[in-house]
């Protein structure tokens, strides 16, 4: 579980990720939240992609 609150700590500076993983976290179990994280992850890094490109 420690590990986990620190990719939430390191998330939470993105203010894109960090309010839906505290929702996930509320109501699912941990093993629900590290099977969406990669692709959380993934979506914000192609969605700064693409503002990046503008």
């Amino acid at each position: 579980m420690n590990h986990l609150r620190a990719h939430i700590k390191i998330l939470e500076k993105d203010r894109y990720i960090a309010p839906d993983l505290e929702k996930a976290r509320a109501f699912v179990g941990e093993g629900y939240l590290l099977s969406i994280l990669p692709e959380a992850i993934n979506l914000k890094l192609r969605s700064a992609s693409y503002e990046e490109r503008g």
